[in-house]
C-alpha cells in the first residue's frame, strides 16, 4: 500500500510540475508579446523574398486585393495626416497574393498526400525535430510558399514529443482524440478531420497528437487490434486503412513520427509511406546503429507481409543531421550511408544548439524569432534557412518521385 502511494504522489507532483513549467513559459511568451509563428514582412520585402513577384507586381495586386475587400494586416499607429500604419504582412498574406494572381497549388496537380515516415531506431538522432522542421518548413520556406502546402505531422510516438513542439498544451493532459485511438476506430474523414486534427503553431501545419497513454495500446496491440475488430492482414496496415486513406486528399504532405524501438506503431508507420526518409547523424556510435536499422529493414518487411500487410513505399532517402561540413569526419560519414540508401538529400542539419534552446520554451527554429532567442540572432537565422534549405530538396527529391508514378 505504501509503495503504491508513493507512486500516486509522485504521478500528482510530476503533473503540477508540468502544469508550472508550461504555465512559467507561457507568462515568459506573453510579457515578450510573442506566441506562435509570427513572421511578418513589410510590402516592400515581398518581392526580395519571395519567388516570381516584382515590386510593380506586388503593389498592383495588394492594391486590387484591397479593392477588392481583402484586408492586409498592418503594424503601428495611423500617423498624424491619417496615412494607413505600414504593412506587416504574414506568410498567409503571401500565399493570398500568389493565389490572387492565379499560382500554381501542389494540390493542383491532383496527388494525394505525401506521406514520409522519419525512419530511424536511434535515439537521438533528430528524428522528430526532423520531422517538425521539415513540415514547418514546406509551410514557411519562400520558394515553397507560393504552392500554399498543406501538412500534417503524425504523432505515434507515446512520449509525445513532436506533440510537444508543435501544440504543447495538448502534450500536459490525457488527450482521448490520438493517433493511435484513431486506428482503433471506424471514423469518418469528418469526424478525423474534425475531432482528430489539431491546429499547431503554424497556420497549415497540422498535427494529430500523441499520448502516454498509446503507449498501453501498443504494448497490447493484438488484444486492441481484436477488440476493435481489426482482421489479421491489416494489424499492419491500420494506420493507412483507417486513417490516411480517408484525409489523404486533405493534406499535401503527411509525416509519420514513432519512438525509436520496433513495435505496431512502427511497422504502421512503415507500410503506410510513400517514401522512408532516414536521418542519420555522423557520431560512429550513431552511424552504426543507423546502419543496423537499415540492414533490419528486410526482416521488418517480412514481418508485415507475413501478417497479409502490403509496403506501399515507392522510395528511401537519407539525410544527415548534426553535420559539420568542415569536418573530414562528417564527410566520410556522409559518404557511407549515401553507398547504402538509394539516395541522399543534398541538405543537412547542421550540428547546433540552437535546435535544443529553441525547444526549451517549446518552439522550433522556425517559430523562434531572432528578437526573442536568448542566444545568437545570427546562429538561429542561419538554422532558419538550414531548415528551409533541407524543406526545399525534400520537396524537390519527393516531387521527381511522385512525378515518375
Amino acid at each position: 500500500m505504501g509503495s503504491e502511494l508513493d507512486l500516486i504522489k509522485t504521478a500528482r507532483l510530476a503533473k503540477a510540475k508540468l502544469n508550472q513549467l508550461s504555465t512559467g513559459v507561457e507568462e515568459e511568451k506573453f510579457i515578450a508579446g510573442v506566441g506562435g509563428f509570427d513572421q511578418r514582412y513589410t510590402k516592400a520585402s515581398v518581392h526580395k523574398v519571395f519567388p516570381d513577384l516584382t515590386r510593380a507586381v506586388v503593389d498592383n495586386t495588394v492594391a486590387a486585393m484591397e479593392a477588392d475587400g481583402y484586408s492586409f494586416q498592418r503594424r503601428g499607429k495611423v500617423s498624424k495626416d491619417n496615412a494607413l500604419a505600414s504593412y506587416a504582412l504574414s506568410i498567409e498574406d503571401v500565399i493570398k497574393i500568389y493565389e490572387y494572381r492565379n499560382a500554381e497549388k501542389f494540390r493542383d496537380r491532383g496527388y494525394d498526400a505525401v506521406v514520409t515516415f522519419l525512419a530511424n531506431l536511434k535515439g537521438g538522432a533528430s528524428k522528430t525535430v526532423s520531422g517538425v522542421s521539415l513540415a514547418q518548413g514546406l509551410r514557411t520556406a519562400p520558394d515553397l510558399v507560393p504552392y500554399d502546402l498543406r501538412i500534417l505531422v503524425i504523432d505515434l510516438d507515446p512520449q509525445g514529443s513532436a506533440t510537444m513542439f508543435m501544440n504543447h498544451k495538448l502534450a500536459l493532459e490525457r488527450v482521448d482524440t490520438t493517433t493511435a485511438q484513431a486506428m482503433m476506430n471506424q471514423l469518418t474523414r469528418e469526424e478525423i478531420l474534425d475531432e482528430f486534427v489539431f491546429d499547431t503553431t503554424v497556420p497549415g501545419v497540422k498535427l494529430m497528437p500523441a499520448s502516454m497513454e498509446d503507449a498501453f495500446i501498443a504494448a497490447e496491440w493484438a488484444a486492441c487490434c481484436k477488440e476493435a475488430e481489426i482482421p489479421d492482414n491489416q494489424i499492419f496496415t491500420a494506420l493507412y486503412d483507417r486513417v490516411i486513406s480517408k484525409i489523404k486528399k486533405d493534406f499535401d504532405f503527411i509525416f509519420v513520427d514513432t519512438g525509436p524501438h520496433i513495435d505496431p506503431f512502427l511497422l504502421n508507420s512503415l507500410s503506410a509511406a510513400d517514401i522512408w526518409l532516414t536521418p542519420t547523424p555522423p557520431d560512429p556510435v550513431d552511424l552504426d546503429s543507423t546502419l543496423k536499422f537499415l540492414n533490419r529493414l528486410p526482416s521488418l518487411h517480412k514481418m508485415i507481409q507475413k501478417s497479409g500487410g502490403n509496403i506501399r513505399t515507392l522510395a528511401h532517402a537519407g539525410f544527415m543531421t548534426k553535420f559539420q561540413q568542415n569536418k573530414r569526419d562528417n564527410k566520410d560519414a556522409r559518404k557511407h550511408i549515401k553507398a547504402v540508401l538509394p539516395a541522399m538529400l543534398d541538405k543537412s542539419l547542421p550540428k547546433s544548439d540552437v535546435f535544443s534552446r529553441c525547444g526549451e520554451t517549446y518552439d522550433t527554429v522556425v517559430t523562434m524569432q531572432p528578437r526573442n532567442y536568448a542566444g545568437g540572432a545570427e546562429t538561429l537565422v542561419k538554422a532558419k534557412q538550414a531548415v528551409n534549405d533541407l524543406a526545399v530538396s525534400f520537396f524537390e527529391y519527393a516531387e521527381s518521385i511522385i512525378e515518375e508514378q
